[in-house]
């Protein structure tokens, strides 16, 4: 999660702003904004998220939660590495 916020306060090598969720958005980089993925944390811990009518243990929601941050990590270092 870290390495997701510090990418996302990476300047565009582009356009010389912050690359925050929006302004990847804008180059075709699809990755939500911190605040979203907190909520989804939040909601899937605090609350009952059912798969087959079984509640989802806590470390299985942040494990879920990592791989998809590995991913959008991945997409903004690629994205970085081809400006």
């Amino acid at each position: 999660m870290a390495n997701f916020i510090n990418l996302q306060c990476s300047i565009c090598p582009i356009c010389k702003t912050i690359l925050k969720s929006e302004h990847f958005i804008s180059h075709g980089v699809q990755v939500p904004n911190v605040p979203d993925l907190l909520d989804e944390l939040r909601v899937n811990i605090g609350g009952e998220k059912n798969r087959g009518g079984n509640k989802i243990q806590r470390d299985v929601i942040l494990k879920e939660l990592g791989d998809k941050v590995s991913i959008y990590n991945e997409r903004m270092k690629k994205f970085l590495n081809d400006c």
